[in-house]
């Protein structure tokens, strides 16, 4: 094939790829990862010489990872020369350790220049990071995984598109073999930089590229392309099981930050393949939190929830990443321990969000409150929703100041003081992951009222310590000087619903596993 019609082939392949995987947008700007090797060069290249096709505006963005000093001085060098050639503006950062890492500094180092290359992003208004990852990283990323024990969603390797951090990462070259970068790099001439850790067996994926593929390519020339196609079918096999994954959590799962739960009916009439799933979704759901640490849920794990799940009538068991799961006749809770919360005075007037259990808590004026919402109060829903309770200005002042907490050993209600709260929660099926977090009005250091209980009116009894119970009912009241203490239910959005504009049937349910876990190696 002569030089111009192998461009003209190769130029129409990325240009494809491009369109059909819908990476680029129009007068969008786009940070360019440049590490001033030979991928991340040609992919600059390339992208300049289509960059007003695209109508894109290109960022170059460079991370000095500061453990190689003189090399990667002169990397950073390289690279805003390189930017300066093409006219385009340059951003680098680096990279400041207290300890130099010892052990796993290929993954460490990766994260913190992802997080470097966000902020980047975030500096220039780039929604994309471009990142120049093949088609050969591809296999080598697979053949890791495989190695070291992976699921079929894993062994489908990296995405050619991520959310990320409020960033989508894209890959324009992830269909290309490295030796198609290497002819397009000589075609051109480019100058590029070698980094000298990438020869030293000692990582892994080095390993696998020096002295497995060699082999397995001399077995079978064409192994890369096959592996690759294989990656994108178990692509799309992945993301048409996780779409069904995320319905069934939208339709049968209720969830709050830290807490999801899901009728072990529901679950069980899943088949096995999806069952898991549904369990490794709701599991990343809780990884969301801001506190957690990475961690891993095994298939071994999965097989062992599943089993329990099964065969056990009741069971609790820890998980991974400080997750805990709770399982009791026809539910199923996973749920991670919530952190103390200080109470908080809920003041006439006021509303007060207590998003551990998905609800807003007010105490307004009952001529505030619109009449419709009154009407539906009056009449009975499936789960008592909204719950609300009337409070005379005569009963609030003989109340004093009204606190929002979580429970505490020994609580009781006010106007039932040989009632417990725990008793209460027992005969409504309030299991104990969701205690902890349930928001508890307290007066005078008693229980004046929990969502979503209605309390009978009671009759104007002296209490044992000699006090007047204030009168309260969950009866509409007429009176305008009433005050109108109410529970709505607010919707807990899935971390990945929406993410970044992205179709969710598409893409988001597939980004469901805590950010760091699927970060690739740069080239």
């Amino acid at each position: 094939m002569e030089n111009n019609e192998w461009l003209e082939s190769w130029d129409r392949r990325i240009r494809k790829t491009i369109e059909s995987e819908q990476l680029f947008r129009p007068e969008e700007t786009v940070l360019v990862a440049v590490s001033g090797g030979v991928d991340s060069v040609a992919l600059l290249h390339w992208l300049n010489r289509w960059r007003h096709f695209l109508d894109v505006r290109l960022v170059v963005g460079h991370v000095h990872h500061g453990l190689r000093e003189k090399s990667a001085d002169e990397d950073q060098a390289f690279v805003e020369q390189l930017a300066k050639s093409y006219e385009l503006p340059v951003l680098t950062q680096k990279l400041s350790w207290t300890q130099r890492p010892q052990s796993n500094v290929q993954a460490l180092a990766r994260k913190r220049r992802y997080e470097a290359l966000v902020m980047m992003a975030q500096r220039t208004g780039a929604r994309k990071i471009a990142l120049a990852h093949h088609a050969t990283d591809q296999v080598e990323t697979m053949l890791m995984k495989m190695l070291k024990g992976t699921s079929p969603d894993g062994l489908a390797g990296m995405p050619i598109r991520r959310g990320f951090r409020g960033i989508e990462l894209v890959r324009p070259f992830l269909y290309e073999t490295r030796q198609m970068i290497l002819t397009y790099s000589t075609f051109f001439g480019l100058k590029y930089r070698e980094d000298a850790s990438n020869m030293s067996l000692r990582y892994r994926r080095n390993a696998i590229r020096h002295t497995l593929l060699p082999v397995l390519k001399t077995i079978e020339p064409t192994m890369e392309r096959h592996i690759s196609s294989l990656s994108r079918q178990l692509k799309d096999d992945a993301h048409f099981f996780h779409a069904l994954a995320f319905r069934f959590l939208q339709k049968n799962a209720v969830v709050a930050p830290g807490i999801g739960e899901l009728s072990r009916a529901s679950l069980e009439a899943l088949p096995a393949s999806l069952q898991r799933r549904v369990i490794h979704l709701i599991w990343s759901y809780l990884q969301r939190s801001p506190d957690s640490k990475q961690s891993i849920l095994s298939f071994s794990h999965l097989e062992t929830i599943h089993a329990f799940v099964m065969e056990e009538e009741s069971f609790s068991m820890s998980l991974p990443g400080s997750i805990q799961l709770w399982v009791k006749k026809d539910r199923v809770i996973f749920y991670r321990q919530p952190s103390p919360r200080l109470a908080v005075l809920l003041l006439p007037g006021s509303v007060v969000a207590w998003p551990e259990s998905n609800m807003l808590l007010a105490l307004l004026p009952l001529q505030k409150v619109p009449r419709t919402m009154i009407g539906a109060w009056s009449g009975e829903t499936d789960e008592r929703w909204p719950s609300f309770l009337f409070l005379s200005d005569t009963a609030l002042a003989s109340m004093g100041k009204l606190t929002v907490r979580t429970f505490q050993p020994g609580d009781r209600f006010w106007h039932k003081p040989d009632k417990k709260v725990k008793e209460a929660w027992d005969d409504l099926g309030i299991e104990r992951p969701w205690r902890a977090r349930w928001p508890l009005i307290t007066a005078g250091g008693r229980i004046v009222w929990i969502p979503p209980f209605f309390l009978e009116r009671p009759s104007n009894r002296i209490t044992p310590k000699g006090e007047t119970a204030p009168t309260f009912t969950s009866d509409v009241c007429v009176s305008e000087s009433s005050y109108v203490l109410f529970a709505l239910k607010t919707r807990s959005r899935w971390p990945w619903e929406h993410q970044h504009g992205l179709d969710v049937e598409r893409e988001g349910a597939v980004d469901a596993k805590e950010d760091w876990t699927e970060l690739e190696f740069d080239g």
